[in-house]
């Protein structure tokens, strides 16, 4: 746990301490969305007419307003990411079937090389069985 820090920071031309376990940048930061959000709110002409309290419950509406648009953007961000996740779980799961499937085939041609060439193993014998006959028979008979 980081120790607490004081920082001082300018929020609508006046300058707070704030006081947190987070850095000096991202404390920094915040206090700059709150100042742009009320130089914004400061801005529109209806706003002019408000009172500090009004003025303050306007400010938080907006920062709770782009809270929630920042909380559905990432909801249809994350549903967006799971559903191409599934997408490619079943692309890969497509894809593992194929490649069982193709492996398949390769054992299947490769016990079929096998038997061919226990076959020609088994040819190459017989010829020269005959081919020993067929000597011996020439050698018996002559031409």
């Amino acid at each position: 746990m980081s120790p607490k820090k004081d920082i001082q920071v300018l929020i609508g031309g006046k300058v707070y301490t704030l006081c947190g376990e987070e850095s000096e940048e991202y404390m920094q930061k915040v206090a700059l969305y709150i100042n742009n959000k009320m130089s914004e709110l400061q801005e529109a002409e209806s706003a002019k007419k408000l009172n500090t309290h009004m003025a303050g419950i306007l400010l938080a509406l907006n920062v709770a307003d782009d809270l929630f648009k920042a909380k559905e953007e990432l909801n249809l961000l994350t549903t967006e990411v799971s559903k191409n996740l599934d997408e490619k779980e079943d692309y890969v799961a497509i894809l593992e079937n194929e490649l069982l499937n193709e492996k398949a085939k390769l054992e299947n041609a490769e016990a079929a090389i096998n038997k061919l060439k226990e076959e020609k193993s088994l040819l190459e014998q017989q010829v020269v069985k005959y081919k020993k006959e067929l000597d011996e028979y020439i050698e018996t008979f002559g031409d």
